[in-house]
């Protein structure tokens, strides 16, 4: 999932995201990627997504006690499959995709999760 942020990024997007194995320092070659994308990285303690996020996107492995997934649902982001923002990708020009947009992913099958959040 990191390379629907990535695409975004390429495609002129604003994205914010964090990961628990970013905070724990591994996965520097992925970080440095994504970074150079233009995507921001921040802790993942539940500061992302913020009011005004049209969405929050997650993989089949992401659990609801992530802080991340606590705060869309305190702030009333809707939460969608990441099947769906593929379909989007697939379906409809960028410009017309929700003009702020959070990703939640796994990396690597359970080994971290990453936060990502995008805005037009």
């Amino acid at each position: 999932m990191s390379a629907l942020a990535q695409v975004h990024a390429w495609r002129g997007g604003r994205c914010t995201g964090s990961d628990r194995a970013f905070d724990a320092g591994e996965r520097g070659l992925i970080r440095s990627a994504l970074e150079a994308t233009g995507v921001e990285i921040v802790p993942q303690d539940g500061s992302w997504p913020q009011a005004g996020c049209g969405a929050l996107v997650v993989s089949t492995a992401i659990e609801d006690t992530i802080p991340d997934v606590a705060t869309a649902r305190a702030i009333d982001v809707p939460i969608l499959h990441r099947s769906e923002l593929l379909a989007e990708f697939a379906n409809e020009p960028l410009h017309l995709l929700l003009e702020r947009l959070a990703v939640v992913l796994d990396l690597f099958g359970g080994a971290g999760s990453t936060l990502i959040a995008c805005e037009k």
